[in-house]
């Protein structure tokens, strides 16, 4: 092992899109929905200062998170230090500050990003502290991945777009996904555990046919003339793939009307 000084790294935590995120209707053991749907990351993202220095006087590493320790609005990190360090057998203490955070419950999967560039950040750190020493290979990150959330695998695989299967842990490629979005955030927000408690309440296999994300569509609908808006996961991100120019042309119209969008491109 070498001795280093503290290591700072910066990372930019993207945001995805769910193209057509559909329940099949199976369960696992646990209890977790199987689901289709393809994944894409797009060019809204999160600042990331991560700090990270060896706790060799320890046995648990601890986590810092805007100066708060085991921060609770941000429990993917606390969880995704804990795995990596166990599996690593190398506590440490890590300091996350982020800048401009993604947005929550929008189905966008912030808190799943910051665990993914927290992980790879933590590899990067293990790798320079122990020189020749063999990184996790992807079926390891994964592991990880996977006991930390749904939407963890797809971040940490690192590819821009994916067919994703099961709760999230079968990833493959997939043919190109359109390069634009326009993007509209609501003002309500929509918790994964609440929509996925709705729906099977409901008997629905799509979240855009829950009541508020329905009511909404309709409101949106109305405002926009246009019914191409789709719904980003289980959260309440309206997008729409490759606008035309007639609809881009209409954007500081619909901001009049209380709409805001925005043009996100795929990072491919």
């Amino acid at each position: 092992m070498s001795i280093i000084k503290p290591l700072t790294i910066l990372k930019s935590a993207y945001a995805k899109l769910n193209l057509n995120l559909t329940l099949t209707g199976e369960k696992t053991e646990n209890g977790y929905h199987k689901l289709t749907s393809t994944f894409v990351a797009i060019d809204m993202f999160a600042k990331m200062k991560i700090d990270i220095e060896d706790n060799p006087n320890a046995y648990v590493s601890r986590t810092f998170v805007n100066d708060i320790e085991n921060n609770k609005y941000y429990n993917t990190i606390v969880k995704a230090v804990d795995l990596w360090s166990k599996r690593r057998e190398c506590p440490v203490i890590v300091k996350v500050q982020i800048e401009n955070p993604l947005p929550y419950e929008a189905g966008l999967g912030a808190s799943s990003s910051y665990a993914a560039s927290v992980l790879h950040a933590l590899e990067e750190y293990y790798m320079a502290l122990n020189l020749g020493a063999n990184p996790l290979d992807s079926f390891e990150m994964q592991s990880i991945a996977i006991k930390i959330g749904a939407d963890v695998p797809f971040f940490v695989s690192g590819l821009p777009y994916a067919y994703v299967e099961g709760i999230g842990e079968i990833i493959s490629p997939t043919s190109p996904v359109p390069k634009e979005y326009l993007v509209h955030l609501p003002n309500y927000k929509m918790s994964t555990a609440d929509a996925y408690k709705e729906a099977d309440a409901e008997n629905v296999v799509r979240f855009i046919d829950l009541r508020q994300n329905k009511i909404y569509y309709k409101y949106l609908v109305g405002i926009t003339g246009t019914e191409l808006w789709e719904l980003s996961g289980s959260g309440s991100t309206f997008f729409i793939p490759s606008p035309s120019k007639e609809l881009l042309n209409m954007t500081e119209t619909w901001r009049k009307e209380g709409i805001d969008t925005r043009l996100y491109k795929a990072i491919y």
